[in-house]
């Protein structure tokens, strides 16, 4: 796992067995968190290991910037993953903490 961060050009936030990958791209953002997870995919991959296809992904932005995120998707092996905090009652884990 020391070398998973030279796979990918975007940031890793890892803690035990839990790795976060941060996609920051003010045009292109749900192309450019692909690319990045087909990086991860293609280095887990090689090193015989596997992505939990329950993650989920949360946007963080500013409250003034508007922009449709329905129709935009990020997918792990072809694999749609879900929108953290589109459901009132969303609960997930950010390696380690807690995030309702």
């Amino acid at each position: 796992m020391n070398d998973v961060a030279h796979a990918t050009d975007a940031k890793l936030f890892s803690f035990a067995d839990d790795t976060s990958l941060c996609v920051s791209d003010s045009n292109t953002l749900f192309q450019t968190a692909n690319i990045e997870i087909n990086k991860l995919c293609d280095w887990f991959c090689a090193n015989r290991l596997s992505l939990n296809a329950k993650a989920k992904y949360i946007v963080l932005r500013s409250p003034y910037i508007k922009c449709a995120l329905d129709d935009l998707n990020v997918v792990i092996n072809g694999i749609p993953i879900s929108c953290f905090g589109k459901n009132l009652k969303d609960n997930s884990k950010f390696l380690g903490i807690s995030i309702d």
